[in-house]
């Protein structure tokens, strides 16, 4: 008997979650508005965007120009909000992007402090907006899509290290080492970025 409950469980620990259709979307719109609305709390001055736009914008994105509708998946929860906060991030950069162009002082800014970086003896000549630059390392991450998506989580959602773990579904100490892997991988990268935009 011990023994039948023990295969049990291990057949329920290893059911594999079902794919998420694009019919299951609208289940999860509530949370998406959440996250869109609590990403524009995060970086004010983005007047003409709403969360309503945000989240739409967030959805077409995840659909290939080659797909239809219905031929969007998703592995999970997790993947499916994983994507949406990056094309969320990603709207919200271009237009931090299109803002800088046009001469506009960004609202909110990432600090070089925020960032955390190892090298303490770096020096800089002044404190610079480091959106963009957090934009060039994260495209260096794509190879490590969870930290990938621990640096997005934490900069742009503003999200708690525990609110991470459960959005990711990992625990805690798994998003510090990842946390600190990120740490190590855009040193160079943001380094590189800044170098580039002192010569401009």
């Amino acid at each position: 008997m011990q023994e039948r409950s023990e295969m049990e469980r291990s057949s329920t620990d290893t059911e594999v979650e079902p794919r998420l259709g694009w019919d299951d979307v609208p289940a999860l719109l509530g949370e998406l508005h959440q996250m869109a609305s609590r990403l524009l709390a995060r970086w004010p001055g983005m007047q003409s965007l709403q969360p309503t736009l945000l989240m739409t914008t967030a959805l077409r994105r995840q659909r290939r120009s080659d797909q239809s509708w219905d031929e969007v998946s998703w592995a999970n929860r997790r993947q499916f909000f994983a994507r949406a906060s990056r094309a969320m991030t990603q709207k919200l950069i271009e237009y931090r992007r299109h803002q800088k162009t046009r001469g506009y002082q960004a609202q909110r800014r990432v600090s070089i402090a925020e960032l955390e970086l190892y090298e303490s003896a770096m020096r800089w000549s002044e404190d610079p907006d480091m959106t963009l630059a957090l934009e060039a390392a994260l495209r260096e991450l794509e190879k490590e899509p969870r930290v990938a998506d621990v640096v997005h989580f934490r900069f742009f959602a503003d999200l708690s290290e525990a609110e991470i773990a459960e959005m990711l579904e990992v625990d805690a100490r798994t998003i510090r080492r990842d946390w600190s892997k990120a740490r190590v991988l855009m040193e160079d990268s943001i380094r590189r970025w800044w170098q580039e935009e002192s010569a401009r």
